[in-house]
């Protein structure tokens, strides 16, 4: 795997007197499920050197074994995505409190005011330069002098009360710059507000967008698998060594919410053509590739990067491809 998601609910069985909001968690699996990332769900305990970026979603803040073990992956150049309080010391009520790692960004405050609106410049991707509303909690960080700034963040002209009416859920924008709302450091990327959280329970578009335009950023060339899918497919890549080979599963049916339960049922399967992929094979060369368990061959081309592009010609449901090298 690429990633490695950082439960925010294993950090609050070492910490439950300073657990919030467990929302981080589904927000953070969401993106990268529908992001068709490579990841794991990791612990405190878990090796973290085996990833090329870890997520710390929303309110992960570093006591001494934490940052132990941080400090060891960020050695080996391993990238960090911070959201919210995350990498801030477990003790945040000391004064002048800052992020432990170059992330780009110091540490001010939390905002008072709500919501909070972003807007992302250029360098975060391919995302329209707007001021976007967030209504998760938002802390207010300062660019540091070594920083890149991804995205800024403006507040709405007043805070929404019954003695500052305003008829929609919250004020406009005010076009002045209020802090950082991404940044880009030596070590990774952080984003100033609960982004995780705020996907888990609004669905936010941007949220999402910007989660993986930092993904992206930081992976760059080093992403195992690229794959055209719709949201709600679901890509694995396992590697069987012992048999020089890999097998990438792709996954796709539209799935229905029904009853008070909200259970999701699969009720049609709606099949997918064509489906370009990229991998990422770095030392290793294919042989032959087919859709098992058919054997079917699949042609395939190597460019100078030494990725290997195909296509998939179906995935009703399930297909299953293995890659001999």
């Amino acid at each position: 795997s690429d990633i490695a998601l950082l439960s925010y609910d294993a950090w609050c069985v070492e910490h439950p007197e300073a657990c919030v909001d467990k929302s981080s968690d589904i927000g953070a699996l969401r993106i990268l499920l529908e992001g068709h990332y490579l990841f794991d769900v990791i612990d405190l305990k878990s090796d973290f050197t085996k990833y090329k970026v870890l997520l710390l979603p929303d309110n992960i803040r570093v006591d001494m074994f934490l940052k132990q073990k941080l400090d060891a992956y960020v050695a080996l150049g391993g990238k960090l995505i911070a959201s919210g309080k995350s990498t801030l010391p477990i003790d945040t009520d000391r004064l002048n409190a800052d992020f432990l790692y170059d992330l780009g960004a110091n540490y001010c405050h939390t905002r008072e005011i709500s919501p909070s609106y972003v807007v992302p410049n250029q360098a975060l991707g391919d995302i329209h330069s707007a001021g976007y509303v967030v209504y998760a909690p938002s802390e207010r960080a300062t660019l540091r002098e070594s920083g890149k700034e991804l995205a800024v963040v403006h507040t709405p002209y007043f805070q929404r009360t019954a003695q500052h009416f305003c008829s929609h859920m919250h004020a406009p924008e005010k076009y002045e710059y209020d802090g950082v709302g991404v940044s880009e450091g030596c070590q990774g990327i952080y984003i100033s507000c609960a982004i995780f959280r705020e996907y888990a329970e609004n669905g936010s578009l941007i949220a999402k967008q910007i989660v993986s335009s930092a993904i992206d950023r930081l992976l760059g060339d080093q992403k195992t698998v690229t794959v055209e899918l719709p949201a709600q497919g679901i890509v694995t890549l396992m590697e069987q060594s012992s048999e020089n080979r890999a097998v990438l599963h792709l996954l796709y049916a539209p799935r229905i919410v029904k009853g008070n339960s909200k259970t999701e049922v699969i009720e049609d399967c709606v099949p997918l053509y064509n489906v370009p992929v990229i991998l990422n094979m770095s030392d290793k060369t294919p042989k032959r590739i087919y859709i098992a368990p058919e054997g079917e061959d699949i042609d395939y081309t190597v460019d100078t990067k030494e990725k290997v592009h195909f296509t998939v010609p179906i995935v009703k449901l399930h297909a299953m491809i293995v890659i001999d090298y």
